[in-house]
């Protein structure tokens, strides 16, 4: 009897039930598995957009704050320019040249991408910046002509090439005007967009994203990626985006055909503050699928690579079902086969498990690149907060009052010493912990340069063991000792001053139960020749005694023979939740 004479009149009546429990297996199987999938996709998705939605605001709002410092900055400029030209004399040289030393001064405390000019009211450049500006006509130009009739505040003018150079600009302005209304002139800063551009670029999460600067009637003030000077001159934004911007100013997302490049597009957008502005991020229409199919191309090659295998083995078993009897050589045969198979299969798994753990690295150099970004982002608050710093200093320098100045320079102090806990936490290696010694050495570094009385004699000796704090608990503490060392320097004055006499020491220690002790001394006539009393309620002594309850802690004074010593006690782990 032949193979087929076998196939023919044994197996086909003897097997027709177990083929068919096959097929059904197969294509419940197969059900459950599309089921499985498809669930699997849209849970996926779901979160896929989540995080990219996410991470969208997140930059977004990292961009928002950053055009809201340039634009009060520059704001700031302008009022301070302002003050100084009210008494100008265009006709005398002596008056525009005392007039651009002050400008120049002032230039040197913002970026680089800044340029300053004052125009009269005949719309002639007076005094400015750069000396190549100098009387130049721009009357011409739209923010001379916006100030021409009332006093419209800070005005954002269009985006234009610059008559110096033919770069690319657009400005901010304000109208300076005699106490009877008079225009006396127009205090101006123009920006360069490319210093703009190399930032956002960096900021670019998704590799189509796109950055806009718009006034509020929708013209164009920069873009990232940059158009052609012509083009952006002649751009607006989307009717419909600057309609649903108009209506709800606070932000959100939405979807929309770009009428720059025709591409559907995804954007969020926010109005900077109280300004004339609104910024705009971009992401291509299918930003979110493109993710979503990056992230789970490899899973589909794996359901893929299962699914054949199944259907593999349901077609053997299928095949072995019809010949079980007669074809026992061909079935050890298929074993065989099948077992050689199962090797590649499982030399199929190994591949993949190294590419999972090649993709497994890929993420650990992804979180280390997501650390780095944290270190940047400490930096640039660090820099936001010596920018804040510059101008409280600037804004005190204005008042003619001493007190006045004093308490400007302690601010500056205070947001110097949340400066410094940054500036460590960009160059330090655990973002999350700061050495506490380390970091008072720097603080009264500071404060030991921001002494400008007594000849420069103040010295500050920090030491004590190393200490590992979390970075709010170490701008606390650090709060507490730039309070303690400033009322050291304007109380601790040596009587009779002996070698040592202008030092002031601060100490760091910790008990066996945890307890952390700070304490600061100096050398002075004590706590009887002094106005100092442990029950001050001078602002600094304030806070101290706040930082101090906020950690269960205590503040001790007492004398030092000579001088006077606080001690703070702070329990870092009963934090309490500030409100």
């Amino acid at each position: 009897m032949t193979a087929d004479d076998y196939r023919a009149s044994d197996a086909e009546p003897v097997l027709p039930g177990l083929v068919r429990r096959y097929r059904l297996s197969a294509v419940a199987a197969t059900l459950l598995i599309v089921t499985l999938l498809a669930a699997a996709g849209w849970i996926s998705h779901s979160r896929t957009r989540d995080a990219v939605e996410a991470q969208a605001e997140s930059v977004l709002t990292l961009v928002g704050r950053e055009a809201e410092r340039l634009v009060a900055s520059a704001d700031l400029l302008l009022e301070l320019v302002g003050g100084r030209i009210h008494d100008a004399d265009w006709s005398d040289p002596a008056s525009l040249a005392g007039l651009r030393s002050e400008l120049l001064h002032l230039k040197r405390m913002v970026p680089d991408a800044f340029r300053l000019f004052v125009v009269d009211a005949e719309g002639i450049v007076r005094v400015a910046s750069a000396e190549t500006a100098l009387g130049t006509d721009v009357r011409d130009r739209s923010y001379f002509r916006a100030h021409l009739g009332n006093d419209v505040g800070l005005h954002l003018g269009e985006p234009m090439l610059a008559l110096i150079d033919g770069s690319l600009i657009f400005t901010a302005s304000r109208r300076i005007s005699a106490p009877d209304g008079t225009l006396l002139g127009i205090a101006v800063v123009s920006f360069e967009p490319g210093e703009l551009a190399r930032f956002y670029q960096s900021l670019a999460f998704f590799g189509d994203a796109s950055f806009v600067w718009a006034r509020e009637d929708g013209r164009l003030l920069m873009r990232v990626p940059p158009l052609p000077a012509g083009e952006l001159l002649d751009t607006r934004l989307s009717p419909r985006l600057l309609d649903l911007a108009r209506e709800s100013p606070n932000g959100q997302w939405i979807g929309y055909r770009s009428n720059i490049d025709g591409v559907q597009r995804l954007a969020w957008y926010r109005k900077v503050g109280a300004y004339p502005l609104y910024v705009v991020l971009g992401l291509p229409g299918d930003a979110v699928f493109r993710s979503w199919l990056s992230t789970v191309l490899p899973y589909a090659a794996v359901a893929a690579l299962a699914a054949a295998g199944l259907a593999a083995a349901l077609a053997y078993a299928l095949r072995w079902a019809h010949v079980e009897e007669g074809y026992r050589r061909r079935l050890a045969e298929r074993a065989r086969i099948l077992v050689t198979m199962n090797e590649e299969l499982e030399q199929r798994v190994a591949d993949r498990t190294a590419a999972l753990t090649q993709a497994l690295g890929e993420k650990e150099a992804l979180l280390a690149q997501k650390e780095l970004l944290l270190h940047e982002v400490n930096h640039r608050v660090g820099n936001s907060l010596q920018l804040v710093a510059s101008m409280l200093r600037i804004q005190g320098a204005a008042f003619p009052g001493d007190d006045v100045r004093g308490q400007f320079d302690e601010a500056v102090s205070r947001v110097t010493a949340v400066a410094r806990l940054h500036e460590r936490l960009h160059r330090g290696g655990e973002p999350g912990s700061i050495d506490l010694v380390d970091y008072l050495r720097d603080l009264c570094a500071d404060l030991e340069r921001s002494a400008r009385t007594d000849h420069n004699r103040w010295r500050v000796e920090v030491g004590g063991e190393a200490v590992q704090l979390a970075p709010d608990v170490a701008v606390s503490v650090g709060l507490a000792v730039n309070e303690l060392v400033t009322n050291a320097f304007k109380y601790g004055r040596p009587a009779d001053p002996a070698p040592g006499g202008w030092t002031v020491d601060v100490g760091v220690a910790r008990s066996a139960d945890g307890e952390l002790s700070v304490s600061v001394r100096d050398r002075g006539a004590g706590l009887v020749a002094t106005p100092r009393s442990p029950g001050s309620a001078g602002f600094g002594m304030r806070l101290v005694r706040a930082l101090a309850e906020r950690f269960d802690g205590r503040l001790e004074t007492g004398a030092a023979e000579p001088g006077m010593r606080f001690t703070l006690h702070l329990r870092p782990e009963r934090a309490q939740a500030s409100s």
